[in-house]
C-alpha cells in the first residue's frame, strides 16, 4: 500500500543557514510529484525531511498517517524500510557484484545475522527476485558483473532495481540524472513514473530538467530560496511562473549538507 505525507508548517535550520522555512505540503498515496526549483532551493532537504533523515526545527512530518517527531527508533527504522532513496550518487558499492548491490535494498527489513546469511549465500528465490527487477529495468545481462565495471546509466539502473527490490510504498529520488545525457535522462525519469505507476507507489523526484517534470509528472512543487513558490497540477504552472522561480536574484543559497546532522 502506498504511502502518504503531510508537511505541516516545516522549518529546517543548520545553525543560520534556513534550508527550509515554512513548508506545507500534502502528498497523497499514490501521487506523482517532480520538485524544481534552482540549485540550493532546499530540494534535498525536502527529500531527505520526507523519509526521517533531516528533522525539522520546527512544524511537523506525518507519514502513513504517524508523525515522525512521536515514533521509536524502532518505529522510524520499519517506516524508513518502506520508502525507497535514489541518491544523485547512487550510494552502490562500487567493488560488490550486482546482484549484492540489489540485495542491499533489503538490509532494514532482515536482522543482523539474517543479513549477513543473505549477503553471504542468498537463495534461488532472492537471485531471481533481484533478477526479475534488474530486468524490468532492462540489464538483467549484468546480475554477477562487478558494479565498478558498469557506464554510468547501468548504474542508475542498478540504484533503481536496489530501492525497488526494499518493496517500498514510496519511492523519493534525489536529482536521479542530473549527471547524464538528456536521450538518457529522460528514458530513466520516465522509467521511475512507470513503474511507479504499475506497482502504484507513491513518487516523489527532484528534477533540474523542468522539462522533464512537466512531461512525465501530473503535479509540480517548486522551491526557492527555502519556500514553496507553487504547488500546482502541471499544466496549471505558466511560463511566467517558472521564470520568477528560476531568476538569479536571491537564488544563490547553499542547500544543506548531504549528511546534515537531524
Amino acid at each position: 500500500m502506498a504511502l502518504d505525507f503531510v508537511v505541516d508548517d516545516v522549518t529546517v535550520r543548520f545553525g543560520r543557514l534556513e534550508a527550509l522555512v515554512g513548508v506545507s505540503v500534502a502528498i497523497a498515496a499514490g501521487e506523482r510529484v517532480a520538485v524544481v526549483g534552482p540549485s540550493g532551493a532546499g530540494k534535498t532537504t525536502f527529500l531527505r525531511l520526507l523519509n526521517g533523515h533531516v528533522r525539522p526545527t520546527a512544524g511537523a512530518v506525518e507519514v502513513g498517517g504517524r508523525r515522525l517527531d512521536s515514533t521509536t527508533p524502532a518505529e522510524l527504522r520499519e517506516l524508513r524500510s518502506r520508502i525507497g532513496f535514489v541518491h544523485q550518487d547512487h550510494r552502490l558499492v562500487p567493488s560488490m557484484r550486482v546482484l549484492k548491490n540489489v540485495l542491499a535494498g533489503r538490509l532494514g527489513r532482515w536482522s543482523w545475522l539474517g543479513s549477513v546469511a543473505r549477503m553471504v549465500l542468498p537463495s534461488r528465490a532472492l537471485v531471481l527476485e533481484a533478477h526479475a527487477l534488474l530486468e524490468r529495468v532492462g540489464i538483467e545481462e549484468k546480475l554477477y558483473q562487478r558494479t565498478d565495471r558498469l557506464s554510468g546509466g547501468q548504474r542508475q539502473r542498478v540504484a533503481v532495481a536496489r530501492a525497488l527490490f526494499q518493496r517500498p510504498a514510496a519511492l523519493l529520488a534525489d536529482e536521479p540524472v542530473a549527471s547524464v545525457d538528456p536521450e538518457r535522462a529522460r528514458d530513466t525519469v520516465a522509467l521511475f513514473a512507470d513503474i511507479c505507476r504499475e506497482r502504484r507507489l507513491t513518487l516523489v523526484m527532484s528534477l533540474h530538467d523542468i522539462q522533464l517534470a512537466q512531461e512525465l509528472f501530473p503535479r509540480l512543487i517548486g522551491l526557492r530560496a527555502g519556500r514553496v513558490a507553487f504547488d500546482r497540477p502541471t499544466e496549471a504552472v505558466s511560463a511566467g511562473k517558472l521564470k520568477e522561480l528560476y531568476a538569479l536574484e536571491g537564488a544563490a543559497r547553499e542547500d544543506a549538507p548531504a549528511e546534515a546532522p537531524s
